[in-house]
């Protein structure tokens, strides 16, 4: 049974799950929602309408492994993921 103290990847990483299957089917559902389900989020619509409103030039550089400026309209070859992407795995 899944508790609220999996409420975030961070502290996910330090529970205690029974088995790898167990561990591997959170994390496989997790990247799933994250990666390829959730898509335009209003933070990151709104920023990048900022960026269109402006016609600035840009590059982001992000630490999230989640796609969310991907998947939200950002070109991929202006997007530098520093920790890669969970949807790779």
């Amino acid at each position: 049974m899944v508790t609220l103290f999996l409420e975030n990847p961070y502290t996910s990483g330090f529970y205690s799950f029974k088995s790898a299957e167990e561990k591997w089917a959170y994390w496989a559902k997790y990247i799933y929602y994250h990666n390829f389900e959730k898509k335009h989020t209003a933070l990151y619509q709104k920023l990048y309408q900022l960026i269109v409103a402006t016609k600035k030039n840009y590059f982001a550089i992000t630490s999230n492994v989640d796609d969310q400026f991907i998947n939200n309209d950002f070109a991929e070859d202006k997007v530098f993921a520093i920790q890669g992407s969970c949807s790779k795995l």
